[in-house]
């Protein structure tokens, strides 16, 4: 038998369904977070993590004046242009632009990988980020994708070119390193 268990404190709605017993620990648990909360003016609604055996709890996001839900309007922050990143070569190292200009790349998976590359064998920067990624488009005077996280994860879903699994330090795996390496053509 499945029990049902639906708040509204003002569309924050907190649905659960389960066993009585599952049901009664979800809601002890709301209520006493609901409590500590009280003092202040913001109400945080969390659920703990149901058990393997259990049906899994819907939590429903507050609908957002032009429709959205609020889980799907968060913002990400958009990517800034690193001032402090020096892209123009020293020693034996390229500038950016001559390492880019080097290849003849066509997509925008080609251009991540090579920004990647450049960076962290290169430059060997420690935990290249979108920000670095943003910086090094900017660089070389090329379109930035609308979407640049978006362009990433499909370079790494599409080609497996580039690994985005921590996007605060993306890597380039063998797959990227080979394309770039043996397969991408020199430019002449």
């Amino acid at each position: 038998m499945s029990t049902k268990l639906k708040i509204d404190i003002s569309l924050g709605l907190l649905e659960v369904e389960g066993s009585e017993d599952f049901v009664k620990i979800i809601y002890e648990d709301f209520k006493n977070r609901l409590v500590e909360k009280s003092a202040s003016p913001k109400v945080e609604h969390a659920t703990p993590e149901p058990e393997k055996s259990q049906p899994k709890t819907t939590k429903t996001s507050k609908p957002t004046s032009n429709g959205t839900s609020a889980s799907k309007q968060k913002s990400k922050k958009a990517p800034e242009f690193l001032k402090n990143l020096d892209l123009s070569g020293s020693g034996d190292s390229p500038s950016l632009k001559n390492f880019f200009s080097g290849y003849q790349h066509k997509t925008n998976y080609e251009r991540n990988l090579i920004f990647v590359h450049y960076l962290k064998e290169i430059l060997e920067v420690e935990k290249v980020t979108l920000d670095h990624i943003f910086t090094c488009y900017k660089n070389v005077g090329h379109k930035i994708p609308k979407a640049l996280e978006q362009s990433l994860r499909d370079t790494s879903k599409e080609k497996g070119w580039v690994d985005i699994d921590d996007l605060e330090d993306i890597k380039v795996p063998v797959a990227g390193f080979n394309h770039l390496t043996h397969d991408m053509e020199k430019s002449s």
